[in-house]
């Protein structure tokens, strides 16, 4: 009024519910996928593209690669000295494939060296996140080191060698037969 006090007053409110559930489930699901990420016996790291730039480096990534999240991320994938030299080539080969598009997900396999100069054999599980223009906006990979089961099929494929050039070259007739009857195999002193 004329004397300076309030004599009505007018408010509008804006119901908030729905939107402040929406943030709530939002935050959910980031907490569990970081809490999945953070802790997947497979390390876990991201690629922005086109550049090949790691945006993500998992606390696994440390443990099996040797460098830190600090140390690795913001790195283009060429600066970091980790694929194994015979490698770099189907490695490079398959990041263009998957920048340019022409791979949605894909499995590969080659070796990587570690911060210490040790050599791993790894199993990467990529795949290519496509922005709203189609183009692929990032590309994430779980890795799993295979290094044990590699070594054991080695060895496997070592010790049937072994055993085969043993019954090949025995002066003892040696034959491998099947249940019906029939010779699968013979070596030549039974020849």
């Amino acid at each position: 009024d004329q004397y300076g006090r309030v004599t009505e007053w007018m408010g509008a409110t804006t119901d908030i519910h729905d939107r402040h559930e929406s943030e709530q489930r939002v935050k959910e699901v980031s907490e569990t996928l970081r809490f999945h990420l953070e802790n997947t016996p497979l390390a876990a790291i991201e690629f922005s593209t086109p550049e090949c730039r790691v945006t993500r480096w998992s606390p696994r990534a440390e443990e099996m690669f040797g460098w830190s999240a600090a140390e690795i991320v913001g790195r283009r994938l060429d600066e970091i000295p980790w694929v194994y030299a015979d490698d770099v080539l189907k490695v490079r080969t398959l990041s263009e494939q998957m920048v340019a598009g022409g791979l949605k997900q894909c499995v590969q396999s080659n070796r990587n060296y570690t911060r210490d100069g040790g050599v791993i054999d790894c199993e990467w599980y990529n795949s290519v996140r496509l922005g709203r223009d189609g183009a692929p906006s990032s590309v994430f990979s779980l890795v799993l080191d295979v290094t044990d089961r590699v070594a054991s099929r080695n060895a496997l494929s070592q010790s049937e060698t072994r055993l085969r050039r043993l019954i090949e070259c025995s002066i003892f007739g040696v034959a491998l037969g099947d249940f019906q009857g029939g010779i699968r195999y013979a070596n030549d002193a039974l020849l």
